[in-house]
């Protein structure tokens, strides 16, 4: 997996993993980890097993595609880098609100 990839999901849980208000230590006892492994993951430095995967989204309770969110269709990236580094600075909320508008777009080229 590339590094840009394994960093966009370590950010993705560390973000959950915070706005439910675990530690590190704290979520990595949940999903039988040391914290220094959640670490490594949240920071891009390793990428989990997909087993430990299947842990954190339920740690987490979350779905495949929030912690994937727009990054594989078919092993292929939906965004550019600069759109990634510009959605990267919006909440979770905000971030689903912009992509509710691209949808309605998207739909209107499709009618057209």
């Amino acid at each position: 997996m590339s590094s840009n990839c394994s960093k966009f999901i370590g950010k993705r849980i560390a973000e959950r993993r915070k706005e439910l208000k675990m530690t590190q230590e704290e979520f990595s006892k949940i999903i039988g980890v040391n914290a220094k492994y959640i670490s490594a993951i949240e920071t891009g430095v390793n990428v989990p097993r997909v087993e430990t995967l299947v842990k954190i989204m339920n740690a987490l309770d979350v779905e495949p595609n929030y912690i994937f969110m727009d990054k594989t269709k078919n092993g292929t990236y939906l965004r550019t880098n600069e759109l990634y580094e510009k959605m990267g600075e919006f909440s979770i909320e905000e971030r689903q609100a912009i992509m509710n508008i691209f949808d309605c777009i998207i739909m209107n080229f499709r009618k057209k």
